[in-house]
């Protein structure tokens, strides 16, 4: 099995006082408002056969990071990965919605998740397929954290649709 491998990342190492941030500064398909910040520690690993200490770093206090919330909801800016999710999704609701019931006893017309996911998959042009199912959830993920699709089991199956504006 290859190892997987980051395509089209950049990433922004700097360090800040004690602290060493790393920000995901463009990412293919993929959010770039996210990464983390650490601190290195030295720890003793024991002595070496001169009898002098021996040492190693480790990272410690990582903190996930996220630059701004608001702004990655309300960018207008959407990668490719999530105007496929959006065609499709609008697709599959045309062929395959049905009305679902959801709280306060309103409707929305939703498409099993399956489905979604197997036209999403079958409309891709990259040979791997698995590259092709990360992709459909990584632009589900960004839909429903940008608040424009909802997500839930309903009856035993897992739903999507549209949300409101």
């Amino acid at each position: 099995m290859a190892p997987y491998c980051l395509k089209s990342t950049v990433l922004k190492i700097a360090e800040r006082g004690d602290y060493t941030w790393v920000n995901i500064e463009k990412q293919r398909d993929g959010s770039d408002e996210l990464g983390f910040s650490f601190q290195l520690t030295t720890v003793d690993v024991g002595t070496d056969q001169d009898g002098e200490n021996v040492t190693t770093c480790v990272l410690d206090k990582i903190t996930p990071l996220q630059r701004s919330d608001a702004k990655s909801l309300n960018s207008k800016k959407q990668t490719l990965n999530e105007r496929k999710f959006n065609t499709s999704l609008d697709q599959c609701l045309k062929s395959h919605g049905r009305e679902v019931p959801l709280q306060d006893e309103k409707t929305a017309t939703a498409v099993e998740r399956s489905t979604l996911a197997d036209h999403f998959v079958s409309t891709g042009t990259d040979t791997d397929k698995s590259s092709r199912k990360r992709a459909f959830t990584r632009g589900l993920k960004a839909a429903i954290d940008r608040q424009v699709v909802g997500s839930a089991k309903i009856d035993g199956v897992d739903m999507s649709w549209r949300l409101e504006k």
